[in-house]
């Protein structure tokens, strides 16, 4: 007999490739959005003794160092853009034991979360103020439902917006795209980020306390998750950026996912490689919030 499950990603998928096929992907996208990023759902898998919980930040803000620290826990699990991942590969994975899961989400999240056998289960989505096709339509919309309604205990990343359009660029550089103008979309994001952790009182991580003392903000996350800390969640032996969802590399930082140790060399790079007038156009968009997180001008 096939799942409800198994049932709900058969038909998700054959549709997913019909409207692909057809040109119709952004119509498609938004017709099964409510389906795919379901927050009641989840915030019903929530009212379980056991909290769900997410980790949000913008692009290229440490989100993916630390889901893969957490994940490491042998009580949490942490999974990778599972909602993102979904879109793209029809799965999403894990790094922990790089397992694959075809499932849509929200069912797996829920029939984990209602598991008595395993621990805390979560997972990471970079923070969009806007939703593309290409993001598959993840947005702050979705991320602030999760935390509004109680479905999802939420951890939110910051990093220092000059530092993440360093990032940015590197990033693009590394893909041989063209490099990329600086607009208010990127700065609406990251303020809309920074409002919405201060708003909401989120629980924060900086991601330059991260990479500062790694081990006292692991410390830190886990103790606001209630569980203890465990060494194994700094172990950095295994080089996961060949792990795939299928035979395509899960979504991620290259680095985070290496077996380089977290240092602090790209803390405040905007110093010697921002041009200034960046500089000046991010710190008058962000400014005040960055100040609130104690990001000196």
């Amino acid at each position: 007999m096939i799942s409800l499950v198994n049932l709900e990603l058969r038909t998700f998928v054959l549709l997913n490739t019909a409207f692909s096929r057809l040109g119709w992907s952004r119509a498609w996208q938004r017709a099964s959005s409510r389906f795919v990023f379901d927050s009641k759902r989840l915030a019903r898998a929530a009212s379980s003794e056991k909290k769900l919980f997410q980790i949000v930040g913008v692009a290229r803000s440490g989100t993916t160092l630390l889901c893969r620290s957490v994940d490491l826990h042998p009580d949490l699990v942490c999974f990778n853009e599972p909602f993102s991942d979904f879109y793209r590969h029809n799965g999403f994975s894990r790094f922990a034991d790089r397992s694959r899961f075809h499932s849509v989400p929200a069912s797996a999240l829920e029939r984990l979360a209602k598991d008595s056998s395993r621990g805390l289960v979560g997972f990471k989505e970079t923070f969009r103020d806007r939703a593309g096709v290409g993001h598959a339509l993840v947005s702050k919309d979705f991320v602030e439902s999760n935390e509004r309604l109680g479905a999802c205990k939420t951890i939110a990343v910051l990093r220092d917006p000059r530092d993440v359009w360093c990032s940015l660029l590197d990033n693009n550089a590394r893909l041989g795209s063209p490099r990329i103008p600086l607009t208010r979309n990127f700065t609406n994001t990251w303020t809309g980020m920074a409002r919405w952790a201060r708003s909401r009182d989120l629980f924060v991580v900086r991601y330059e306390d991260l990479v500062t003392d790694h081990e006292a903000e692991i410390r830190r996350v886990v103790d606001h998750l209630g569980v203890g800390f465990d060494p194994r969640m700094l172990d950095r032996s295994a080089d996961l950026n060949d792990a795939t969802v299928g035979d395509v590399p899960v979504s991620g930082d290259p680095v985070a996912l290496s077996t380089k140790p977290v240092d602090t060399a790209s803390v405040s790079r905007f110093q010697y490689d921002l041009d200034p007038p960046e500089r000046d156009f991010i710190e008058a968009e962000c400014g005040a919030l960055m100040r609130g997180f104690g990001y000196p001008l």
